[in-house]
Parts: C-alpha cells; structure tokens; sequence
C-alpha cells in the first residue's frame, strides 16, 4: 500500500509539471501572438546561442564575477527579429540549467526581448528582459523523518516564476557568428515558505551563429 501511496503521488506531481509547462509554454505564445495574426508563420529559428554561466545567489552588486563558481550553460533562439541601421529588436526563447552546490539545481524556460543598438564599427548594446518558467531542485538527497526515522525520499523539485533585466554586448565576427557577453539579475517566487523570493546574478559568455543571413 505505501508503495502504491507513493506511486500515485509520484505520478499527480509529474502530471502537475507537465500542466505548468504547457501552461507556460500556451502563454508565451498567447501574449506575442495577440493581435498579430502573421506572427505564428514568422516564428522560427533565426540564429543558435550558446553561452556559459556563473550564477550567483545575491543581491545585486556592480561585481560582474563572483567566487566559487557556479556554473550554469543557456542554450537559446531568436524566432523573430527586426532590424534596422542601428537599432535591433529581437524575441526569442532560452533554455538555462545551472549549478548551485549549497543551494540547488535549477532548469529554466524563459521568453527573451531584447532592443539592441549598434555602433558603427560592429558592435551591439542590448538591453534584455525576460520571464519564465523555473524548476529547482536541491542538489544533494532529500530525507524525510517517518515512522521514526529518516527516509530518503525523491526531490520532485519546486516551481517558481522568474523575471530578469541584463545588458549584454554582441560583436560579430563575419555575417555568421557574433562572441556575445551578458549580465542579467534574475528574481524568483516562490523561494522557501519563509522567503518569498530569491535573487539572482548570472555573468555569461558565448557564440552566436545566424541561421540567416546574406551569404
């Protein structure tokens, strides 16, 4: 019986991720397709981003790196861009796991804007926002006092709804592949039933490659 009990709680919670992602996944889509009937055929992938990251779990500061590292890799698109002779806009979405030994493993979805604007000599200002989905887990075993004593018990994890606000810089190398660098503080809520949200910095750098662009 208790492991049927288990089974069955086992399978509410999967059903629950499930739904919120979907939920998440329905939104994004709802709010940037509203009143835009267009929208929906233009959305596809216009370039690749992959970027390296150093998490940190503080308020913000002007520190752009801070120790012990905890590392942390996005993985990312623009579905849709307009560009102008300086001034560029793009949205797209962004897919980030990171590592925080004493705190938590964490996944996120999250739909990014971003209004950039670019010098003469190449290089882009970009100003980021973005919101989304988060799924933390603790990052060591989780044990529960039953009966007496201490079961290890399966971390389900924790859901909570992130925003972020960052600047980044964007340099191309050739019409194809741009290095890019970014700093984005992030707030997420729920936390803990004795905090209601935490504060995150992430410092990144990686590589941008256009699906796009004139050969």
């Amino acid at each position: 019986m208790e492991t049927l009990k288990n089974l069955t709680k086992a399978y509410d919670r999967f059903k629950a991720i499930i739904k919120i992602h979907v939920m998440t996944l329905g939104l994004i889509a709802t709010l940037f397709s509203i009143g835009n009937q267009e929208v929906i055929a233009q959305l596809k992938p216009k370039s690749i981003r992959i970027a390296l990251y150093n998490e940190a779990t503080s308020l913000p500061s002007g520190w752009l790196f801070s120790y012990p590292i905890h590392p942390g890799i996005a993985v990312g698109t623009d579905l849709m861009s307009k560009s102008g002779k300086h001034w560029q806009k793009s949205f797209g979405a962004e897919l980030t796991f990171y590592h925080h030994k004493m705190s938590e493993n964490a996944i996120m979805l999250d739909a990014i804007y971003s209004i950039g604007y670019k010098l003469g000599f190449g290089l882009q200002i970009k100003w980021i926002t973005a919101a989304g989905y988060k799924r933390s887990f603790l990052p060591g075993d989780v044990y529960k006092f039953e009966d007496g004593e201490y079961r290890r018990i399966t971390d389900w994890g924790m859901s909570h709804f992130n925003l972020k606000l960052g600047f980044g810089l964007e340099f191309p190398l050739n019409d194809r592949f741009s290095l890019t660098t970014d700093r984005k503080m992030m707030i997420a809520f729920p936390y803990s039933e004795s905090m209601p949200f935490s504060l995150h910095a992430f410092t990144g750098f990686g590589v941008k490659m256009n699906l796009v662009y004139d050969r």
